[in-house]
């Protein structure tokens, strides 16, 4: 399969590959229904974010085309619910992403130039421990990026993004997200800055 990288600029230190703070994982696996990364979850699409290292995780986002999504939940490896906001933004850059259809050969891939973000993390911990977000849809998949911002102990800017040659969902990879049906593409050029989700809940 053909694949390009989603890049997304930052004026934070990129921290790449092996010595990246963060690691995301996702099921690649199509279920019966045609979702990804997640599929027999507790939501359709979950992505499981890893520490690499001591760390505070910020900010997590995805390359977005604009599917409607539901019930989108934070939760650690302990099973406790995290604070978050959820919104649809611009890349924050003139760079644009780019998103390929699941399985296709020798296509020519389409800019994406909207995030969904889980912004107001702050979700500090140590190497080894994992945070998955999720959420709902029935709309089938596409192979998209991913971007991961924090700081380190002694606050300084850390991020990770995913190497997109990179097998899906293997941590330093691409992800999968929905893809709207086509009369919901003309709606994405409206979504830049709509708030998706608020959910506020004390660290257990």
């Amino acid at each position: 399969m053909k694949r390009l990288t989603f890049t997304l600029v930052f004026g934070a230190v990129m921290v790449m590959n092996a010595q990246a703070s963060f690691s995301v994982t996702c099921d690649p696996a199509i279920n019966p229904s045609g979702l990804a990364c997640g599929g027999s979850e507790p939501r359709d699409y979950v992505y499981a974010v890893t520490w690499n290292n001591s760390a505070t995780l910020n900010s997590f986002q995805v390359g977005w085309l604009g599917a409607p999504i539901t019930n989108a939940i934070v939760y650690d490896d302990l099973g406790h619910s995290q604070s978050f906001d959820l919104l649809v933004t611009t890349t924050p850059s003139e760079d644009v992403g780019l998103y390929e259809v699941h399985g296709a050969v020798n296509t020519i891939p389409t800019p994406i130039t909207l995030v969904l973000r889980w912004e107001n993390l702050s979700l500090t911990y140590d190497q080894g421990r994992t945070v998955y977000f999720a959420y709902n849809s029935i709309s089938p998949e596409v192979t998209a990026g991913w971007v991961a911002t924090g700081t380190d102990p002694l606050a300084s800017p850390v991020a990770s993004s995913d190497v997109f040659s990179a097998p899906v969902g293997d941590g330093v990879g691409p992800i999968h997200i929905p893809i709207p049906e086509p009369s919901g593409v003309a709606l994405i050029a409206l979504s830049a800055g709509v708030f998706v989700s608020r959910r506020r809940t004390r660290h257990e």
